[in-house]
């Protein structure tokens, strides 16, 4: 059995809360023990909680990753600050998601991750930008020169092949850590707004596209349009922001 050393500062140190995610501990975040000397902790002990996310106060000094299980070195502080978040979105649904093979093989794969993240990010451009010169279209925007179904010919097929893109992409990247990311304030907000742009491209291409032929060319789109082009640029706007404070907060 392999235990991980912790050794405890001579003085206190300015508390900086550290959330330790592995990319090799697939069902258990790691349990760090404090005493006044040194602290020994793994997953093997009898009273690990694996449904709990546990968080220490330190810095990390060391890192070594390896199979089955990578190591920290952090010197801590006495005891957990008042203030320490709880965990409030781990289900056995996220824990599942971290264990499915997939999940492993972008953890094990060396620049798999940041290939994604490009990839996804390129997704995210073919999806925003074709879609938003559309709104721009439906706004009024060179009205006298194109007409809104040669616009939407060619721009929404390079936009639904963005959104194929970024949605694969996009939930790839969320298995490895799905507990952490679920945790997170922002989270709910990507996907819901998500649903939100989509409600609006269903009622959109449903009902007022349905007579484009008045309104194709050098006429004033009528005031549906406009609201969707509105709600289209807000939504996926919100949507860009909120995958942003994902990855940052």
């Amino acid at each position: 059995m392999r235990f991980t050393s912790i050794a405890a500062p001579r003085a206190r140190t300015s508390i900086r809360r550290v959330r330790l995610a592995t990319a090799s501990l697939v069902s258990a975040t790691a349990l760090l023990g404090f005493s006044a000397g040194a602290a020994q902790t793994h997953h093997g002990l009898d009273d690990f909680d694996t449904d709990r996310l546990y968080y220490i106060a330190g810095t990390v000094s060391q890192i070594r990753w390896g199979e089955p299980h990578s190591y920290f070195t952090v010197p801590v502080e006495d005891d957990l600050p008042a203030d320490t978040p709880s965990s409030t979105c781990r289900t056995d649904v996220f824990s599942w998601l971290e264990d499915i093979w997939l999940a492993e093989v972008i953890r094990s794969t060396a620049y798999l991750y940041p290939v994604l993240e490009s990839v996804h990010i390129i997704g995210i451009a073919l999806l925003i930008g074709p879609a938003a010169a559309f709104d721009l279209r439906l706004l009024g925007v060179g009205r006298q020169t194109l007409r809104v179904t040669s616009a939407a010919s060619y721009l929404l097929r390079l936009s639904h092949l963005g959104f194929v893109i970024a949605a694969a992409t996009g939930m790839a990247m969320f298995l490895p850590g799905a507990n952490l990311i679920a945790d997170r304030g922002s989270a709910p907000w990507k996907p819901g707004l998500i649903l939100l742009a989509g409600l609006n491209i269903l009622i959109f291409h449903r009902r007022t596209y349905r007579r484009v032929a008045d309104w194709d060319t050098d006429q004033p789109t009528p005031i549906a349009a406009r609201c969707a082009a509105v709600i289209s640029l807000t939504s996926w706007a919100g949507v860009t922001i909120a995958g942003r404070l994902l990855a940052y907060t």
